[in-house]
């Protein structure tokens, strides 16, 4: 059964078939369903979870990854020139128009795209709909046998409308492909509408339904569904078809059809006279016509819509195929930056000179607020709504398009309201209009009122020094909080405190405050003043009346205050306040014993006290009053990054004496800090990702100018001070400066810091009253240093976590290790492993890291190379006899060494063992020593082996023989494997395996392949395994010999091991390096599983075969499947972008590659991004690249800017890269060569014979270049 488009018109409004008119279809357009996954906000960036965020932590962080996704269905146009989907059928289904209802897939004619829906639900119901538009698959496994001969071809016509078929086979085949047609796989995207799976069930209806979907998606020109009976009574399916095929076009539209109201349902009357059905086609026109003039622009950046035109400006003419590559280029914009609902939905003017792509990109129509109480019922609220819409970002309104940056900014802002213990942002369909998107914000409000009480004990001198129960003091702190009142954000906060609450008036503590946030209404956005007020008493220890380094104590004296303060404070942006206000306090000072004191004293030789200090107070009676206005300025733009503070903070502070109180004082003291916290790695945000590196910049200035009391001097030690010397203890003074530094650098979950800081006074110590810089004998200035280690970081899991983490019983801690080791979860296995070590040394061994954990932690850090977490195994080792006489754990510290590299460590493990009479600790040092190239040591080691009477196992001659395979010395091996068979050892395949990959490592292909057959001519006593045969594998990649690559994968499948990974992927690498790119998709395509290198080796075989975009749509669909890509991986698609032309997208993968996918570029990368822009014409950009590189550039990286300018002509920058590159590699011609061929093609003909005469002065030799022909052997 076959249907072309001479017997079809394809409108989206055609009931039925048309006559041709003019000897052609006038008019045909397709649009398409596009269907996607819940799409829920969340601060991680994961779909389907709602963004939540608890106010308890309100510094938590965004973890994982910022790459959204949402799935669709290609929407594109057949042959016609306009589009109109506004009824009967197609995309719109019903008077539903292109967002209304229906099925999924291209639209047009009688229902498409599976039939259409009847208006119902719209675009935004699939997009935001779970299930995928599979709804004529039974997924029943009940069936019926065909009852046909087998291998005949069966028409859909001759199938029994009663039975239900089992679909085993699905193949496509594009009749217009290479000429005689040629097969293609079912999981190309651009059969993406298709529904029939391989093992589903259908019946005769359905097949010809989805034919039916196939001939009005507008995707092909001809297409046929016909099915082959199969010997097992299930049916083949070969869907045989012509890719649609347009016009050149010479510009591209995009507008956005996301609110536009939708036309009326116009039926197609098949009686229509030939004058009618004109009529009608023009009225179609006309409506789209008008419907593109009255859509709104899309947001789409110029740059993109250029790159869409030159993807269409490479094609002769408008394919289905390049409309589906347009769309996806378009989506992954939006989707980029953060436009998550943004969908292409149409394409019109097909076959005229311009294409206009609809997109409904998810304008938000209204914002709706749900509170909900703690078991998520939907409940009334307390706060007031306009207390939580003022924090929406403007992006987050009513009027703008859905962005997943203005969802977390709003999560961020309405989370600094601590009114909310879970706050959810979930972006939905609005049912109203369609197109339309409603932001649903979720909340959980805290309780409106709380108290907490917090107690501590201390224990002083009681009777003759000697604590009582009497003396025990307790103490603590009482405090509650109304928050919230009336719903405006109110608070009334109230704290008191007292190191002892059996006798609190003598140093009792309290603050009462009063929060009146909104003073200028909550409507008025623009405009944020807070009014504040409290009334405390506080008492501080003084630092001005404390002795100097050179001087006995000095009685204490205190400081209390008591007071009123007012303020207001107005809010700039979210990173800038200004605070101002009026505080009158009363300050006293006190002796020890609670009494007034007026003046301060110190120790004197005699062991009395000198009671003619400085005065304590401005009066000289111990008590001052003073009222004085308060101005604060905040510039703080920190925020957290795995756990550290970045940024910087600035802070200016001015107090205003009004000459009112005690000796009337009139003062102005004022005050500067700023503080600087730089990422030194530039370390990103995200789940898993360790600690940045930190340099902390620290400066303080503060000043007084008029009357000083000695309780208000500033005092040298600041917030880096404290631990180089006490606060105050250099002096008091009028004026200080202090200047820090500070480098932390992480180390498991914590910071090892190194600071640096200086002090002064100024000079101006003897401004203060008194004099008691002087009098207590300190001195005006100061500068300190030190290392430390700074604790109390957060940890990397939950508290939860690290409970189930650390189970009481070892035999549950053991299993939670051993588990993790087997799934490949090393750095589970060292917070396992460390976190049971700290119960067990707090616990009295309540879990012992016995001998069967100690070699499970030591190999997760041999797979981590983490050499730091080995030697503190090791030490734990040494500190325990029994573990340091295990030979399973000596061993497996041995291992450890070898593996992080470290040689000389394994051998001093393996000579300070106790007991060394086991052959696997001496095998595991030749390993050792054989990994690492010391094949010389390893036959020495095995020697000595046997001369105190450890005889060697198959085990130790393997070792040996890789040991200088792998160094370039087959000869010797082959001696070494004589050896071995005298004595008594036959070489098994290991044997042979380990002789293949040292010829193949050190690129002795020939010797490599003369092994291999001489391994098959051994017959069945040592027959090649998977292996080996992934090994041989790359010495007939290496230099193109596809012929006997092909025996060896004809014996890969006679042995049943072709499905096995390392086969497989080095199969695929085989034919991609050999140029049959078909071949190896077409296996690649059948691996059931696909690790990163083969991922990375059909990306390169198609990259270097020409086939750049489908090597970036293949990298595409690796993240897709949850692949993760690795440098090698980079580098394949970076050449596929180089070679494809496409800067853009490669400047945004070598983006993605840092901040997403935490891969450090490597030269390799530089190399290609040069080549990359070289290529592009855009060198000043590629040298300012080179300039901006953190690394030495190489001779490939000065080679690729050297090739880009002899080829656009750039005599000056070619002049530069080869003097750079010939300073990179003197002895190595090309770069003389590239430039004398610049030089030529700029007709400078002079400097050609400068340079020749330049190459043969220096005798430089041009690196020799091969071509491999393939010969019989």
């Amino acid at each position: 059964m076959a249907l072309t488009s001479q017997s079809l018109f394809f409108s989206p409004l055609a009931a039925g078939p048309s006559r041709r008119v003019g000897g052609r279809s006038r008019s045909t357009s397709v649009s398409a369903a596009a269907s996607a996954s819940s799409h829920n906000l969340q601060p991680h960036g994961h779909p389907q979870q709602p963004l939540a965020v608890a106010s308890s932590s309100s510094k938590s962080e965004s973890k994982g990854s910022k790459t959204f996704a949402l799935a669709s269905a290609i929407t594109a146009a057949a042959s016609g020139a306009f589009l109109l989907a506004s009824s009967g059928g197609g995309f719109g289904g019903g008077a539903g128009g292109p967002l209304g209802g229906g099925g999924g897939g291209w639209g047009a004619g009688g229902g498409g795209g599976g039939g259409g829906g009847g208006g119902g639900g719209g675009f935004w119901s699939r997009i935001f709909s779970g299930g995928a538009a599979h709804a004529d698959e039974k997924s029943s496994g009940d069936w019926d046998p065909h009852g046909l001969p087998a291998n005949i071809n069966v028409p859909l016509t001759k199938l029994s409308g009663l039975k239900r078929y089992k679909i085993s086979e699905l193949k496509f085949f594009d009749r217009a492909a290479g000429g005689g047609g040629a097969f293609t796989g079912p999981e190309d995207s651009f059969f993406e509408m298709v529904t029939l799976q391989p093992g589903g069930v259908y019946t005769k209806s359905q097949l010809l339904k989805e034919l039916e979907t196939l001939v009005s998606c507008g995707m092909f020109e001809r297409v046929d569904l016909e099915g082959k009976a199969k010997p097992d009574g299930t049916l083949g399916l070969t869907v045989s078809f012509v890719e649609s095929v347009w016009s050149a076009a010479k510009q591209f539209k995009c507008i956005n059809v996301g609110l536009m109201s939708q036309s009326g349902q116009v039926d197609f009357d098949q009686d229509m006279t030939e004058r009618e059905k004109m009529d009608y086609l023009r009225k179609q026109e006309r409506d789209y016509q008008q419907r593109v003039r009255g859509a709104k622009p899309c947001i789409l950046p110029d740059n993109v819509r250029g790159e869409v035109l030159g993807m269409m400006k490479k094609q002769e003419k408008v394919s289905a195929r390049l409309l589906q590559r347009i769309r996806d280029h378009v989506q992954k914009w939006y989707h980029n930056e953060g436009f998550v609902c943004a969908q292409v939905v149409n394409f019109g003017n097909l076959n005229t000179s311009e294409v206009v792509c609809e997109v409904v990109e998810g304008d938000i129509t209204k914002v709706e607020y749900q509170f909900q109480d703690k078991l998520g019922n939907f409940v009334e609220g307390n706060t007031q709504i306009p207390i939580i819409d003022r924090e929406l970002p403007q992006q987050l309104r009513p009027g703008h398009i859905f962005n997943i940056g203005a969802g977390k900014q709003a999560l961020k802002n309405i989370n600094s309201l601590a009114l909310f213990s879970n706050i959810e942002v979930n972006p939905r369909p609005d049912e109203t209009k369609e197109g339309g998107i409603v932001v649903e914000i979720k909340l959980k409000e805290l309780e409106p009122k709380s108290a907490e009480v917090s107690t501590e004990w201390s224990i002083v001198p009681g009777r003759e020094g000697r604590p009582t129960l009497a003396s025990i003091q307790p103490g603590g702190t009482v405090s509650f909080e109304h928050r919230n009142i009336y719903g405006l954000n109110r608070s009334i906060v109230g704290s008191v405190t007292s190191s002892n609450l059996l006798n609190p008036q003598d140093d009792l503590s309290f603050k009462l405050e009063y929060v009146h946030p909104y003073l200028d209404g909550v409507d008025d956005r623009n405009k944020n003043r807070t009014f504040k007020t409290s009334c405390f008493n506080t008492r501080k220890l003084s630092p001005v009346f404390v002795a100097g380094p050179n001087m006995d104590e000095a009685p204490p004296v205190w400081v209390d205050r008591v007071g009123f303060k007012a303020n207001i404070t107005e809010s700039f942006t979210r990173q800038s306040k200004f605070t101002y206000g009026l505080v009158v306090e009363e300050i006293t000072t006190r002796d020890e014993t609670n009494s007034i004191c007026t003046h301060g004293s110190r120790a004197m030789p005699s062991g009395g006290l000198s009671m003619d200090g400085p005065p304590t107070t401005l009066s000289g009676t111990g008590i001052d009053r003073m009222a004085f206005l308060q101005a604060n300025i905040t510039r703080d733009n920190t925020e957290f990054v795995n756990g550290a503070v970045i940024g910087d903070r600035c802070i200016f502070q001015l107090d205003q004496g009004l000459g009112i109180g005690s000796k009337n004082p009139f003062f102005n003291r004022h005050q500067l800090t700023l503080t600087k916290f730089v990422n030194l790695n530039k370390q990103e945000k995200g789940a898993g990702k360790p600690l940045p590196a930190v340099l902390v910049l620290h400066g303080h200035y503060a000043g007084c100018v008029g009357d000083l009391p000695s309780y208000d001097a500033f005092t040298l030690g600041g917030p880096y001070s404290v631990r180089g010397y006490g606060m105050g203890e250099l002096g008091a003074s009028r004026n200080v400066l202090e200047v820090a530094s500070e480098l932390r650098i992480p180390v498991r979950n914590t910071y090892v810091y190194g600071f640096v800081e200086h002090g002064t006074d100024l000079g101006s110590s003897k401004d203060v009253k008194g004099n008691p810089t002087e009098f207590f004998r300190r001195v005006g200035h100061g500068s300190s240093y030190g290392l430390g280690v700074k604790l109390g970081l957060p940890q990397r899991y939950t508290g939860s976590d690290q409970r189930q983490m650390c189970p009481a019983k070892t035999s549950s801690w053991m299993r939670q290790l051993t588990s993790s080791s087997r799934q490949g979860h090393h750095g589970d296995v060292l917070r396992l492993f460390f976190t049971g070590v700290r119960l067990q040394a707090g616990s009295r061994g309540t879990v012992d890291p016995w001998p069967g954990a100690v070699p499970t932690a030591l190999r997760a850090c041999a797979h981590l190379a983490d050499v730091a977490s080995g030697r503190l195994i090791h030490a734990l080792v040494l500190t325990r006899p029994a573990l340091a006489s295990d030979a399973v754990a000596a061993t497996a510290l041995l291992d450890m060494y070898s593996k992080c590299g470290l040689v000389a460590s394994a051998r001093k493990v393996f000579d300070e063992m106790a007991s060394r009479g086991d052959p696997v600790v001496w095998n595991a040092l030749l390993a050792c020593y054989a990994r690492h190239g010391l094949p010389e040591h390893a036959l020495a080691l095995a020697v000595k082996m046997r001369g105190i009477g450890l005889c060697p196992d198959l085990v130790t001659w393997n070792i040996v023989v890789s040991g200088f395979a792998l160094a370039g010395d087959d000869l010797m091996a082959g001696d070494l494997v004589g050896a071995m068979k005298d004595d008594g050892f036959q070489p098994d395949v290991v044997t042979w395996t380990s002789r293949v990959s040292g010829s193949v490592l050190n690129f002795q292909y020939g010797r490599a392949r003369a092994l291999f057959r001489a391994m098959m001519v051994a017959g069945g006593r040592v027959l090649p395994s998977s292996a080996t045969i992934s090994t041989i594998l790359p010495a007939f990649a290496n230099v193109a010999d596809v012929k006997h690559g092909k025996e060896v994968h004809g014996y890969s499948v006679v042995a049943g091991v072709e499905q096995e990974l390392t086969v497989s992927s080095a199969l695929v690498d085989m034919y991609a390096k050999c140029g049959l790119v078909l071949e190896a998709r077409r296996l690649f395509d059948k691996m059931p599983q696909r690790s990163t290198v083969t991922w990375n080796s059909m990306i390169f075989g198609l990259a270097n075969s020409g086939h750049c975009q489908e090597a970036v749509g293949l990298f595409d669909r690796m993240l897709r499947d949850g692949a993760k890509p690795d440098h090698l991986t980079f580098t394949a698609v970076l050449t596929a972008c180089s070679y494809g032309g496409m800067v853009e997208v490669g400047k945004i993968l070598y983006r993605a590659m840092q901040v997403e996918y935490g891969v450090e570029p490597r030269l390799e990368h530089y190399a290609c991004m040069v080549h990359l822009l070289g290529r592009a014409g855009r060198l000043d950009e590629a040298y300012g690249f080179i300039r901006a590189m953190p690394l030495e550039p190489d001779r490939f990286v000065w080679g690729a800017l050297l090739g880009a300018c002899r080829s656009h002509g750039n005599i000056e920058l070619a002049e530069l890269a080869a003097s750079r590159l010939l300073a990179v590699e003197p002895d190595n011609a090309a770069s003389c060569l590239l430039l004398s061929s610049a030089l030529a093609n700029a007709g400078k003909q002079d400097d050609v014979f400068k340079i020749k005469r330049l190459v043969k002065r220096r005798r430089l030799k041009k690196l020799d270049s091969c071509s491999w022909v393939e010969t019989s052997l």
